[in-house]
């Protein structure tokens, strides 16, 4: 059956929030907000087998590759309460993901009230799902999705692999795919 249920935002949790500047690494069930923009590594920051909460408190995470890649069994919460937070990736040349890279079925990622950007091109793009490569579980609440780019296919996302992608209140716009799919490629699996 369709789960049409809205994920609880952790922006609204009484936690204690601890500032993260994007150089030390992040710990696992820990709650972070951002105390300025952040530029993250080409590969993005990896996510683990472990659990990540992140308010982004209307800043920025870029990368020349992509933001975030979700490992094995990670889970990722990105959110922004009152302002517009942003992920900007570029894309690594010849693999999938341009901003978040959701690489196992058994990884989730939940965003809430931020914007997702690709500045990749022809010259420098990822392959597939050029904002997201999802092969697990994504929702995303009020987010906006634009801009995506791929030298293959999936301009915005890439879903494959028995893959869940739930969009509540979102926006999709401006994805190219060279080949197939300017914002949505779905590969052979199930579809939400």
């Amino acid at each position: 059956p369709l789960d049409t249920t809205p994920n609880e935002c952790p922006c609204e949790k009484d936690v204690t929030w601890q500032p993260w500047d994007g150089t030390t690494e992040l710990q696992n069930g820990k709650y972070y907000y951002l105390t300025q923009d952040v530029v993250a590594p080409q590969e993005g920051f990896t996510i683990g087998s472990m659990t990540v909460s992140l308010r982004l408190d209307g800043h920025t995470i870029s990368s020349p590759g992509r933001c975030f890649w979700i490992k094995t069994d990670g889970k990722l919460n990105i959110c922004d309460h009152n302002t517009r937070g942003k992920l900007i990736g570029t894309g690594v040349d010849g693999e999938s993901g341009g901003v978040i890279r959701l690489y196992s079925g058994s990884g989730t990622v939940n965003l809430w009230n931020i914007d997702l950007m690709s500045d990749g091109d022809n010259t420098t793009a990822a392959k597939e799902g050029g904002i997201c490569s999802v092969s697990g579980k994504l929702t995303a609440h009020n987010c906006t999705f634009s801009g995506g780019y791929t030298t293959d296919k999936g301009g915005t996302f890439q879903v494959s692999n028995a893959a869940t992608l739930r969009l509540f209140d979102c926006t999709v716009e401006g994805g190219y795919a060279k080949n197939k799919g300017g914002n949505m490629t779905f590969s052979n699996k199930r579809k939400q």
